[in-house]
């Protein structure tokens, strides 16, 4: 698959993207886990069990879509 997910906060933007069979949650530049689906990666984010952010942010507390759909794909050029 090519292309990304992303969701964009005041704080940073969130990506997940794809890694051979695995996909990466990011803050900015920073990962915050490897997943086995975009689900997983969406319900350890929106639930605050990702590595830490930086700034003592806690993504529970953003409101963070907890359903794909509402995240934005973004695919390559």
């Amino acid at each position: 698959m090519k292309g990304f997910w992303f969701f964009d906060t005041k704080w940073g933007r969130f990506s997940i993207v794809p890694v051979g069979s695995r996909f990466n949650l990011l803050f900015g530049e920073e990962n915050l886990g490897t997943y086995h689906s975009v689900t997983a990666a969406i319900d350890d984010l929106s639930s605050g069990h990702t590595y830490p952010l930086p700034r003592n942010l806690r993504s529970s507390k953003m409101g963070l879509p907890t359903e794909l759909s509402g995240w934005s794909f973004a695919s390559p050029e």
